[in-house]
């Protein structure tokens, strides 16, 4: 499945003007410009990551730069279904995927998100993916 910019900022819920910063910010997501550009599920995945980091957690995305490509790797080689029970941990201006409930230990500034929200939110805007309950069963 493929997006266009304006499918995404929707299911996302990003504002045009935020999608060019980051852009501008990140070289992960400037490769995602343009005007034939279309954007994949994972693509959609990590966005809406990058989206709950750095508006629900307060997270600025030039502080998440370095974890970015990261998200987008694993948002990539992961399955949808797999995704419901783990989190994105950024720490360390790393990222890595783990099952939840989460442990942390350290003291280092740690976000922890989430992906069944993230995946809720995309599964409710988007009449492209399955509802979750289908992901669920592997239909």
């Amino acid at each position: 499945m493929l997006y266009t910019q304006q499918q995404v900022l929707r299911i996302v819920d990003l504002e045009q003007s935020t999608f060019v910063y980051w852009m501008r910010v990140v070289p992960r997501i400037k490769r995602l410009k343009g005007r034939g550009c279309h954007f994949t599920q994972s693509d959609l995945m990590a966005l809406g990551v990058l989206r709950h980091a750095a508006h629900e957690l307060g997270c600025s995305i030039s502080a998440l730069s370095s974890a970015v490509d990261t998200i987008f790797d694993i948002m990539t080689s992961a399955a949808l279904s797999d995704l419901t029970s783990r989190a994105i941990v950024i720490a360390n201006g790393t990222a890595r995927m783990e099952k939840l409930p989460v442990i942390i230990s350290g003291f280092e500034p740690t976000a922890v998100i989430p992906l069944r929200p993230v995946i809720d939110r995309i599964s409710t805007l988007d009449d492209q993916l399955p509802p979750l309950e289908r992901l669920m069963r592997g239909a």
